[in-house]
């Protein structure tokens, strides 16, 4: 219990931290006017959920820390733990699909190249933000239907994403490397405009595809060891009371990968950098 109760207040920093970053990228990127509205759409997305996790999820969490911790008797106890699950699935799965939607989205726009906007329309990104929301409003209902049954989907949920993302990234890094090396090929044999214009959009690419493997490196970090834990807690296993630090340590996990998304974000995206840093005055 002492472990738990010193690892409350760095659990406090991180949801502050998540508020403000992602508050600011929220900012920065509706400023940013060079970014596509199918882009900004889904990164507003994302930095909404994220934003969530700090101020909705996690203050919840740490209220039902210190009532156990301190032995309160709190009457409402269950309840709030109740919607605690329920919150924390619902902002996790629309976290994650978020970052799922982001990876497609950049996967299409290198793969159809021309035809992208044609396809990929603002109405149809919007109705896959709207089907986001829906598919995670659902996972996080199943909480109250069967517990072992609702951390099996939520595991189960977990890995799906994860290899999707994996995929999609895979997919994008041998497209953009199939793009570069065509682009070179046509410059070695003619030096023309339309090249420069070519390999700056090579360039703008391949920055996407570095920031997509960053993302899903801080989301693998941070929820492999969550759904190591619903795989165990699906199968009934009676926990050994040192998996309340292990609960401890993945809601940390958590937390901090809605603190990075945002930084990740403004890190390897020049114009949103820019414009968060005008936001703070640097």
């Amino acid at each position: 219990m002492v472990e738990i109760t010193l690892l409350i207040p760095f659990l406090a920093f991180l949801s502050f931290t998540a508020v403000i970053f992602n508050t600011v990228a929220i900012l920065a990127i509706r400023r940013t006017l060079s970014l596509s509205k199918n882009f900004k759409i889904l990164l507003l997305n994302l930095a909404v959920a994220d934003a969530g996790v700090g101020l909705i999820s996690q203050p919840l969490n740490l209220a039902i820390f210190i009532m156990e911790n301190e032995n309160h008797h709190f009457k409402y106890l269950p309840e709030l733990e109740k919607i605690y699950n329920s919150t924390n699935n619902l902002l996790s799965v629309a976290s994650f699909l978020g970052v799922t939607a982001i990876a497609a989205d950049r996967f299409l726009a290198v793969y159809l190249h021309l035809r992208y906007e044609e396809l990929v329309t603002n109405k149809r990104v919007a109705s896959a933000v709207a089907a986001i929301w829906t598919v995670s409003v659902i996972i996080a209902l199943l909480q109250e239907w069967e517990e072992n049954i609702a951390f099996a989907i939520m595991a189960t949920f977990f890995i799906i994403c994860l290899t999707v993302i994996a995929l999609f990234y895979f997919k994008l890094h041998l497209v953009v490397k199939y793009h570069t090396e065509q682009i070179m090929a046509q410059q070695i044999q003619c030096r023309e405009n339309n090249d420069k214009l070519e390999w700056l959009n090579a360039e703008r690419q391949k920055r996407s595809a570095v920031m997509i493997f960053f993302v899903y490196l801080a989301l693998l970090i941070c929820y492999l060891p969550t759904t190591i834990l619903h795989t165990i807690y699906s199968v009934g296993i009676d926990s050994p009371p040192i998996f309340q630090v292990f609960e401890v340590i993945c809601d940390i996990l958590f937390v901090l990968n809605s603190s990075l998304n945002p930084l990740i974000y403004c890190w390897k995206m020049k114009h949103i950098r820019y414009a968060a840093k005008a936001i703070l005055g640097f």
